[in-house]
């Protein structure tokens, strides 16, 4: 009988988010690629080695049927999966002993028999038979020397000399020689390296007791060059007939989880999602019902989550700058980038397996790949980011996507992309053309994505780095600039306690993104979903009221002073005796504020409290004194707090294989 699910439930599913809804969903080139140059070269297609071969040249890179850049050629299988990180590529090698003719030794023969005799030794090698056995037929002895070396054969001794006859009491002499020869089989150290990783490196090269090493490795260089060999010793000798030198040990190597770009968001708490199709009837005089309901305008799939604020990680996925020096917005209002939106994923994994390890247990088992399922939302907006936090409570997110499609596909990799291209609505996997999941790409792969392993993201609280599994409200520092027109606020980020100052109970952060869709005739979907400008920023602060201050509003309505009010969020610490001087987790910054709203609440029972409202206007990338400006502790030099496509102001990349390509962060 069959088994069927009879729910799913959150240890089962994971959440994943790609950079761009449209580009490449793989990594890029780091390594030297022949015939093209160093990279990065930006989101590509699977890597089959380590590194990322696309083919064609830095001028003119090569193009797939739709004028992308492609990155699996025809004929190229899907790499394995690697979600432990532990199949890394290398290089073949060679270093050992080979078999080498015509090396030279030296040698001192001495004739076995004493006198004159000696002097008339005279020997022809064969190429068979070693030089201590030849000594043993014709009548000499081997010193200073491998004697079971074979001479080249044809190779003749000569000119035994000193041997006389016995003079009165004194021995007779015994003739020598010191010789050079050339030896016919010597095992001697040589050591070849394949310049690039792979298992095409683990070649042959055969003797023709002719060519030096340093010639054989040139011939196979010259017919090979995406293969080449390099000589580190040993190149001078001539490798005999037949014999071999054989590299090994050169392994392609697979990325990590296929190489993917996708990423898993941490700590979701809760994921809801969905889609509205918005139809018009068609009807005619003679039909009381509708002839057909026909689709007039773009489809709306919705997508909210939730998950608690940890380092910025999450913020940053989502197409925020997180560095704290740039409007956090940059990102989003960056039309090169954020046009197509992003892909979300949600994985689903059977009923009573957790999503982590038990994905990779599915994997690995044969047959249980297509037990998971994926739900993927494409070309996804954020319409609506939030933060709260308050006494009582972990410091939570709230994201609001709208998208332009919605797909499910069993198994995790190899599947074709949710998104449209924003150019004509068609779907992007068909930039491609070949077998879905099979081996042959004939036009190369654009429209294919894998998930990685889902993961907990939480390496413990033990160790020399203890690791952060969630925020507390208890290490939140504010600074409201003692804003408050009535009640007296806390000012400065440092943790001092203003003395009277409201005791703040939540604090929450509202960035409603509202957008257009910008249709054009000719295609169902947007091009795009711009954000309306002027973009507003809240900042909402609910607090018990201790002491009032003196303050007019009058004097308010004059006013033009700008205020920076924010929160700052530690990592957990013990209690100390002095202020939090700890990491700083997340901090959220509102630059240029002004005071909007100042509420109070006064009833039997219950502490008087205050409410607060402060908001700002978002600027642009390069308004250093205006919007919101979000600091994580996860932004460090590689990424520098940018989102991973983020192409920078003015749309430009550094380092791109084209002027489109979009470059790559993590």
């Amino acid at each position: 009988m069959a088994i069927h699910r009879n729910r799913v439930i959150y240890q089962s599913e994971a959440l994943f988010i790609s950079p761009d809804a449209t580009g490449y969903h793989f990594t890029g080139a780091e390594t030297n690629v022949p015939g093209v140059g160093s990279g990065p070269f930006g989101l590509m297609t699977p890597p089959i080695t380590d590194r990322q071969d696309f083919g064609g040249t830095l001028g003119e890179p090569a193009l797939n049927s739709a004028g992308q850049l492609v990155g699996w050629q025809p004929g190229d299988a899907w790499p394995q999966w690697n979600p432990d990180n532990n199949m890394p590529a290398a290089k073949a090698r060679f270093d050992g002993n080979a078999d080498i003719d015509s090396h030279v030794e030296t040698y001192t023969l001495i004739a076995t028999v004493a006198g004159i005799a000696g002097n008339a030794i005279s020997v022809v090698a064969d190429g068979v038979q070693s030089l201590q056995q030849i000594g043993q037929n014709e009548g000499f002895a081997v010193n200073g020397g491998d004697a079971s070396l074979v001479p080249d054969q044809g190779f003749t001794i000569n000119g035994f000399n000193g041997g006389d006859e016995a003079d009165g009491a004194d021995p007779a002499t015994r003739a020598s020689v010191d010789i050079s020869i050339p030896v016919e089989s010597k095992p001697l150290p040589v050591e070849i390296v394949a310049n690039f990783e792979g298992v095409a490196g683990n070649v042959t090269l055969t003797g023709d007791d002719t060519s030096t090493i340093n010639q054989l490795v040139a011939g196979h260089n010259a017919s090979n060059p995406d293969n080449t060999l390099s000589v580190i010793e040993g190149g001078q000798h001539v490798l005999n007939n037949t014999k071999t030198i054989t590299l090994s040990g050169g392994s392609d190597g697979y990325a990590h989880a296929h190489g993917t770009v996708i990423k898993q968001l941490k700590r979701v708490q809760s994921a809801n999602y969905g889609f509205t199709v918005n139809r018009a009837d068609v009807n005619q005089f003679g039909h009381a019902s509708r002839l057909d309901s026909i689709v007039v305008e773009s489809p709306t799939v919705n997508l909210d989550f939730s998950y608690y604020i940890l380092d910025g990680f999450n913020e940053r996925m989502l197409e925020f700058v997180t560095n704290g020096a740039t409007n956090t917005l940059s990102g989003l209002l960056t039309p090169e980038l954020y046009q197509a939106g992003n892909n979300f994923f949600i994985l689903t994994t059977p009923e009573a397996r957790d999503a982590v390890r038990g994905d990779v247990n599915l994997n690995e088992t044969e047959s249980l790949e297509n037990s998971k399922s994926v739900i993927s939302l494409g070309n996804g907006y954020v319409t609506d980011y939030s933060v709260d936090i308050s006494v009582g409570s972990i410091p939570t997110a709230n994201v609001t996507v709208e998208g332009m499609n919605i797909k499910s596909d069993f198994g995790t990799t190899g599947n074709n992309l949710p998104s449209v291209d924003m150019r004509d609505g068609s779907a992007i996997s068909n930039a491609w053309s070949g077998n879905q999941k099979g081996v042959s790409y004939e036009g190369g792969c654009t429209g294919l994505f894998s998930l990685p392993a889902a993961n907990s993201g939480y390496t413990g609280c033990t160790g020399d780095v203890p690791d952060v599994a969630a925020l507390r409200p208890g290490d939140v520092v504010l600074d409201l600039a003692n804003a408050g027109l009535i009640s007296k606020n806390v000012s400065g980020n440092a943790n001092v306690p203003v003395v009277g100052s409201a005791h703040v109970q939540s604090v929450s952060i509202q960035l409603p993104l509202a957008r257009t869709t910008l249709q054009r005739l000719g295609s169902t979907f947007g091009f795009s979903k711009s954000i309306d400008l002027p973009l507003n920023v809240s900042f909402n602060v609910n607090a018990m009221v201790a002491d009032m201050k003196e303050g007019n509003m009058l004097d308010l309505l004059c006013d033009c002073d700008k205020l920076d009010v924010g929160v700052t969020v530690f990592d957990p610490e013990c209690n100390v005796c002095d202020t939090k001087q700890g990491t700083v987790a997340m901090k959220y910054e509102l630059k240029g504020a002004r005071l909007e709203s100042e509420n109070f609440s006064s009833s039997i029972g219950d502490n008087k409290s205050v409410d607060l409202t402060f908001t700002a206007q978002i600027g642009g990338a390069d308004d250093l004194a205006n919007g919101l400006f979000i600091s994580g502790k996860e932004a460090n030099e590689d990424n520098q707090g940018l989102p991973p496509a983020w192409t920078g102001i003015g749309g430009q990349t550094t380092g791109a294989a084209s002027g489109y390509l979009f470059g790559y962060r993590g």
